[in-house]
């Protein structure tokens, strides 16, 4: 079994079981249902430092600002995993915020 198809079994349990709070209670900040509500349908919403970042764990304190859907598709699907593939194992990133 692939592991997306791993995790959308997951996923589907925890759906089952009504605990989707608990799975992801770690991405979630205070006001995060207003914050989400005020988005476009044709928006997202850009986190900075990454949440796949060790810097970016906390989402209450991290930078959150509205994006095209268009722009996070192509950011995350198209430029980053070029960046990343490009990179030696162990080799550090850093990222500035502005």
């Amino acid at each position: 079994m692939g592991i997306a198809r791993a995790r959308l079994q997951r996923i589907s349990r925890l759906r089952a079981s009504s605990d989707l709070e608990k799975y992801y209670s770690n991405l979630r900040w205070p006001g995060w249902r207003e914050e989400i509500a005020s988005l476009g349908g044709d928006q997202a919403l850009s986190i900075q430092p990454p949440l796949w970042t060790a810097e970016g764990k906390h989402v209450a304190t991290a930078v959150r600002e509205p994006m095209p859907v268009a722009e996070a598709y192509d950011f995350n699907v198209t430029y980053m995993p070029q960046k990343l593939a490009s990179l030696s194992d162990g080799t550090q990133i850093r990222f500035n915020v502005t």
